[in-house]
């Protein structure tokens, strides 16, 4: 492979800083970044003053484009995204999958990741939206923890599963939590009204990340007019344990909440996801 030259761009390093430079390519890695030895065969790519970043990864996606990851869908359509998703700078993601209740319907997934092309984003698992979360939305299934019937649905998806989200208030979570962790598939918490302490009960059980925080993390009811209520974003904010990621497009969570996310948390522990669905990138019109 011919090495590459990347010029005249903004290279950004994550958390420290965004700056002119230029990116040496060897064998399809990083070789240098600001190189001081240039080997004569290079080519070379003037950047035209765009930010060069590492890779993106989304662990939190429905789809992309006229693709959507569902159990359903024609199975040419994962591959299609993958291969779509490196032109908005993804090299990996999670394809995002809200769940039937009925295990059984997942099975053409486990084909599906048996079978993935070797170009495009790298699939690091699926995840699993649901169905043990507590309040519905976006078709999520709202069934009661039950490790039998995860145990079906891990099956079911050839056990490529990477991640699963769950509610730490519905009925019975916390053995679903910690036998995702015996089976390293990461719980996140989301679709939640949970209290402090059933919050807390989840992140000890050992969920440890909040996905599209804020959004389904509704705002306790005002029992006290002279004290504030507190519920689960605050258990998760106070948490050094927990990390979270936002849809962070100005629209589904305001702007000071992601400070004070990013104030509490650190950057280091603060994710940005797309939570897109098909449909995201197109145009304006009718497709």
């Amino acid at each position: 492979m011919t090495p590459q030259l990347l010029t005249n761009a903004r290279i950004v390093v994550p958390g420290e800083s965004i700056s002119p430079g230029s990116l040496l390519l060897e064998d399809g890695k990083i070789a240098a970044v600001n190189p001081t030895k240039i080997p004569a065969a290079a080519s070379t790519l003037d950047c035209g003053q765009r930010l060069l970043t590492p890779g993106l990864i989304d662990v939190h996606t429905h789809g992309i484009e006229s693709c959507c990851y569902h159990y359903d869908r024609p199975s040419g359509e994962f591959a299609a995204a993958l291969r779509t998703l490196p032109r908005y700078g993804t090299t990996c993601v999670l394809p995002t999958v809200v769940p039937p209740t009925n295990p059984e319907f997942l099975k053409p997934l486990g084909a599906l990741m048996a079978s993935l092309p070797h170009d495009g984003a790298v699939v690091a698992g699926l995840h699993i939206e649901g169905p043990f979360v507590a309040l519905g939305g976006a078709a999520c299934p709202t069934l009661p923890g039950d490790v039998a019937l995860l145990e079906k649905f891990l099956s079911a998806c050839g056990n490529h599963v990477s991640v699963m989200s769950v509610s730490p208030d519905q009925q019975n979570i916390l053995p679903v939590i910690r036998r995702l962790c015996e089976l390293n598939i990461i719980p996140f918490i989301t679709h939640t009204r949970a209290s402090v302490e059933q919050t807390e009960a989840a992140i000890e059980a050992g969920a440890h990340h909040a996905t599209h925080f804020y959004d389904v993390f509704p705002v306790p009811e005002e029992k006290d007019a002279g004290v504030r209520p507190v519920g689960a974003v605050e258990a998760i904010l106070a948490d050094p344990l927990v990390t979270v990621d936002f849809i962070c497009d100005g629209v589904h969570v305001h702007p000071t909440a992601i400070r004070a996310a990013v104030a509490a948390k650190g950057w280091e522990k603060v994710l940005l996801i797309t939570d897109s669905n098909i449909g995201a990138g197109l145009p304006p019109g009718e497709h």
